[in-house]
This record gives structure tokens, sequence and C-alpha cells, in this order.
């Protein structure tokens, strides 16, 4: 469970919701203020007020520095999925000018190896869109696939 875009009291109930009644509250504390914002949770941990104190000022604290929180993690996250595309497009930019300079000393008749080189930046560049979903790609198909079929007694495998 994250926090997100919900208040923290919002997060805590929930979290309380979820738990069985027997959770020992300094645990539920505990794992309520792991999900919080680093910045908050500072705040929060030189208070001895209890848990619903607790969330009321967690909430009050999110109102005033979301927009500060959210700049932070924004900036993080873009700085270092720049840095990745940076990478991919000079690594595609360094490829695309061997293959220009390879090209060129290919007799104009040799067409399919032009061909397989344009296939090869087409597939860069498609890698380049594609990005972080691909391994979420592969951890689903791996699921679809590791489901997808089943073996009867004869032993051969069937679908489904």
């Amino acid at each position: 469970m994250e926090l997100g875009d919900k208040k923290p009291s919002t997060l805590l109930y929930a979290m309380k919701s979820l738990a069985s009644d027997g959770i020992l509250p300094e645990l539920l504390k505990s794992l309520w203020m792991q999900r919080l914002p680093i910045q908050i949770q500072q705040i929060l941990s030189v208070s001895g007020d209890d848990l619903q104190a607790l969330s009321k000022m967690a909430d009050n604290i999110f109102e005033i520095s979301k927009d500060d929180l959210m700049a932070s993690v924004s900036d993080n996250f873009q700085s270092s999925d720049v840095n990745k595309f940076e990478n991919r497009l000079a690594a595609i930019g360094n490829r695309f000018s061997r293959i220009e300079v390879r090209r060129r000393s290919l007799s104009r008749g040799n067409t399919v190896v032009q061909s397989l080189t344009n296939a090869n930046i087409v597939g860069d560049i498609l890698s380049l869109e594609i990005g972080q979903k691909d391994e979420n790609r592969h951890a689903l198909l791996n699921l679809k696939t590791s489901s997808a079929f089943r073996f009867g007694a004869d032993g051969k495998k069937r679908l489904g």
C-alpha cells in the first residue's frame, strides 16, 4: 500500500481496515510512517502523540508541503529517466553513423545488407520507445505462459 496522492490519514485508515484487530498499534504506526515521505517522517518522529494525532499532524504537513514533495519526486524521476534516454539516443546515433559509413562503402546492388541495417535502426528506436515497459511485459508474459499450458494424462501439452 502506498501513499500516492492520498492524505496520510486516508492511508492510515485503509491500513487499519486491512489489518486484523490484534495488530499492535506500534507496529501499525511503524508500517504507516514508513510509507510517508521522509520529510514528514522526520517531523513526526519527534512527537510522542498517539496515532490519531500523528495522522492529523501528517495531513497538515502534507497539505503545506505537497507541492515541494511532488516537485522533488518529479525532479528525481525525470533526471534519471532523461539520462537513460539520452544514453540510449546517443548509442543509436553512434550506431546510425557507423551504418551510414558502412552503407556508403557498399555497392548499390547490395540492398539486403541495407535493409537489415535499417531494420536494426528501427528496432533500436522501438526499444527506446518501449523503455522500462519491456521488463514489465516480460514478467507478464512469463506469468501468462507459465499458466497457459496444461499437460494431460498422456503427457501432451494442451492449452488452458
